[in-house]
């Protein structure tokens, strides 16, 4: 087996969304069926939902490793945990090989029904799950651009019988395909008609849709000066011609495996560096998502200052690395900004609303966000475009709070002003970006919200918040934006 990925992960609640997003990216670039991807997500996030609950802390952990067999993809979780051990009788003997889970209540017969050749067994004391998904027979597209047309016909015939192959002599051609497709590789001549090689790359790495594509370089060209210039646009390899089949075939799947790790490198020190639990003065806070796995668009900051803490907690336009980037910017300048003295909530906002838009890397974004002043259960708000919050008793949804003010930047004579409350005891102040009704289909607002907490059982919430973000999960392989919940209690 070819191991694509293997990562450590601490059973805390940021690990659920952590995993599900490696498993939608990877499994995304791979041959994979939409209804496998989707199953993948449901088993995975009952079985890591089931070991968290009952084996939270720092001190447990859980391996994730994706593995590629000729005809498969291998998904196993290896735990220490004693959650999901076999039950046994003085008159039973239970062997862990045969590959039945025995743990009720923690949705065996979903696992059964998705996957029914499971594995899971004990070794060297350790807990073993795994399940493999079939590969459909599709093919990688590649584009090939070279002016020499013998050449561009011998490549071609090489490929074509493994790949998707989208041969150009004209780079014009090819970069309004490229435009209008995903394609996996790119096969490019340094020594293009009438665009230089390394604009063309540059231009490629602009397109969003492409942030992932391999390319390699082949050309006649094969002095140091031009391999030298090749490698810093960013290329990930370079043949020169003439070039053999079998050289260019090792080298394709080489750039296919590396650009596959590279769309799944999440560092295990940005993971760590993000908690799911704080506490903001006499309050507690939990947040689920990609706040709490510190990746994508969206922003959480907290500061406690004396007798008073502060949260910013925002969604920046788009989604994704790129998206990312701004996020982190964001939220370093978030926190200087908090840090330095400011008399009130509304004159850190009014602050911030002249101040950020003149940051360059603001200039092409927008962000939507609910900044907090938090005295004991006293709560100062101002709403900047965002979803209005939600308070909920342990009863019932008690309200939506607050009203939305403009975006920063849209109005630059508008003066924000905040709004009170006070959250009784017992109660819970919920907050979510946009991307969580976004990734439901023929949903508006806050309705996906209510409807997942009227289905959760709103009379644990206030014991067990997992609930509500558990229901909010869209299905894997319909996520199409990042999306956060945060919750104070």
């Amino acid at each position: 087996m070819n191991v694509l990925f293997y990562r450590r992960f601490n059973l805390i609640w940021s690990t659920l969304h952590s995993v599900r997003e490696i498993l939608l990216t990877l499994l995304a670039t791979m041959d994979v069926e939409n209804d496998d991807i989707d199953n993948t997500g449901l088993v995975v996030t009952e079985y890591l939902t089931n070991l968290i609950r009952h084996s939270e802390g720092e001190d447990e952990a859980v391996t994730l490793v994706i593995g590629r067999t000729l005809n498969s993809i291998k998904i196993e979780l290896i735990d220490p945990t004693s959650y999901f051990h076999p039950t046994t009788s003085k008159d039973q003997h239970t062997d862990l090989s045969d590959g039945e889970l025995r743990e009720g209540g923690m949705g065996l017969a979903l696992i059964e029904h998705y996957f029914p050749d499971f594995r899971y067994f004990e070794k060297h004391g350790k807990n073993h799950f795994s399940f493999a998904l079939p590969l459909k027979k599709v093919k990688n597209r590649v584009v090939i651009i070279d002016d020499e047309h013998a050449s561009l016909q011998l490549v071609n015939a090489y490929l074509e019988r493994d790949y998707d192959c989208h041969a150009f002599t004209d780079e014009h051609q090819a970069y309004q395909y490229l435009m209008a497709h995903n394609v996996d590789l790119l096969l490019i001549d340094m020594n293009l008609n009438a665009m230089l090689a390394d604009e063309f790359i540059s231009n490629i790495k602009q397109l969003s849709h492409l942030n992932n594509i391999g390319i390699v370089v082949i050309s006649g060209d094969g002095s140091r000066e031009t391999m030298l210039k090749a490698h810093l646009c960013g290329v990930d390899d370079y043949l020169v011609k003439p070039v053999k089949k079998e050289q260019l075939e090792i080298v394709c799947e080489r750039v296919k495996s590396r650009c596959v790790s590279r769309s799944v490198n999440i560092s295990k020190g940005e993971l760590a560096a993000h908690k799911d639990k704080f506490e903001l003065g006499a309050l507690s806070a939990i947040s689920f998502g990609n706040v709490a796995a510190g990746s994508g668009g969206d922003v959480l900051v907290s500061v406690n200052k004396q007798d008073h803490s502060y949260v910013f907690f925002g969604d920046v336009m788009g989604h994704g690395e790129s998206a990312n980037r701004v996020a982190l910017q964001l939220k370093g300048y978030i926190l200087g900004l908090l840090h330095c003295p400011f008399d009130s909530l509304a004159d850190f906002v009014n602050g911030l609303a002249k101040s950020l838009p003149n940051q360059d890397f603001m200039q092409q974004s927008l962000v939507t966000f609910i900044a907090l002043e938090i005295s004991e259960r006293h709560i100062s708000l101002i709403n900047a475009g965002h979803p209005l919050p939600i308070v909920l008793s342990q009863q019932q949804i008690v309200a939506n709070i607050g009203n939305s003010q403009p975006l920063l930047g849209l109005d630059r004579g508008y003066e924000y002003h905040s709004e009170c409350y006070q959250l009784e005891h017992g109660h819970s102040l919920v907050m979510a970006t946009d991307g969580l009704f976004e990734n439901h289909e023929n949903c508006f607002e806050l309705q996906q919200l209510v409807e997942a907490i009227n289905t959760a059982n709103i009379s644990a919430i206030g014991t067990d918040l997992s609930q509500l973000w558990y229901k909010c999960l869209p299905r894997l392989s319909k996520e199409i934006d990042d999306s956060s919940l945060l919750v104070l209690n």
